[in-house]
């Protein structure tokens, strides 16, 4: 299975509702490689999906070290502030996200 396909597989999960399956499915994924960031900010949003917002951040921050430009990562910073009730820390992180790619956020 292509890293496209496993993706896809695990957003497919996602939007099942399945996320432990998902979060599972992330983590071979990043396992397999570890050097890409696009998993683990992926796996950021499944974690932000499950309330789990520390957790969420700090793979979003791993993603961010592997990429600089991971929109997926600074979206669930963005709504890691937001669910914190801190709109003026997520709206940088949510305008970058948008800034790297528009249809993530729009």
């Amino acid at each position: 299975m292509t890293l496209d396909a496993a993706l896809e597989q695990a957003q497919n999960l996602m939007r099942a509702g399945q996320m432990v399956d998902a979060l599972n499915l992330y983590d071979q994924i990043i396992a397999a490689v570890p050097q890409i960031a696009d998993p683990y900010g992926a796996k950021s949003l499944a974690l932000w999906e499950m309330e789990r917002y520390d957790e969420a951040a700090a793979t979003a921050h791993t993603a961010l070290g592997i990429n600089e430009n991971c929109a997926t990562a600074f979206c669930t910073l963005g709504l890691v502030e937001h669910k914190r009730n801190l709109p003026a820390a997520a709206i940088p992180h949510l305008r970058r996200a948008y800034e790297i790619k528009p249809d993530l956020v729009a």
